[in-house]
């Protein structure tokens, strides 16, 4: 039994090392694969912080994105409002654009008409400058005349008044005859005047 016993004894030595043996490979095994494990999970780590910092960034690139899109859609929105706006002003600018040149338009018109008008009334003012030149020289005929005709009353005047005279001459001659032929008592078939 000793035989069996020492064998047996050698054999749970052996496989007692040969545990120990193999919980020490693996042990170291494992204390490498932790260690593998732990470098593996430290670098995972700072690529996952890594991540995590670049995934922050582009969140707030992303936020940063989605409000300046916010704002660029905000001012589409004035510009489309404004642009709304400048169609509307346009389009009453044309209309008032088109107004102004049908009432050029009827301006010219009555401008062409008035020069027509100038120009008529401008030959009938020629027209009535040369009859007015011939009325003055008509008038200054007519005046020439009328101091003519006034000379020639005035000589008639003047002959006027000397017959007048030699009239009342005449008149005081026969009132002296017939105060001297009344006075002679000489019967004259006519009536003397007093």
């Amino acid at each position: 039994m000793t035989l069996i016993g020492t064998r047996l004894n050698v054999v749970l030595v052996a496989l007692v090392g040969l545990s120990v043996v193999g919980t020490a490979g693996a042990t170291v095994y494992y204390q490498q694969s932790v260690e593998d494990t732990r470098g593996q999970t430290d670098q995972l780590r700072q690529e996952n912080a890594a991540l995590e910092n670049r995934t922050e960034q582009l969140r707030s690139e992303l936020n940063r994105t989605r409000d300046r899109l916010e704002s660029l859609n905000r001012s589409l929105q004035t510009r489309q409002t404004d642009l709304q706006d400048l169609l509307s002003r346009l389009e009453r600018t044309e209309r008032q654009l088109a107004d102004t040149r049908e009432e050029l338009n009827g301006t010219r018109t009555r401008l062409d008409r008035s020069r027509a008008e100038a120009n008529r009334l401008e030959e009938e003012n020629q027209n009535l400058r040369y009859n007015i030149s011939q009325l003055e020289d008509e008038n200054v005929r007519l005046e020439n005349r009328v101091d003519e005709l006034d000379d020639r009353i005035e000589e008639l005047n003047d002959r006027i008044t000397q017959r007048d005279n030699r009239i009342d001459e005449l008149e005081n001659d026969v009132r002296y005859f017939c105060n001297r032929v009344n006075r002679t008592r000489v019967d004259v078939s006519g009536r003397c005047p007093p």
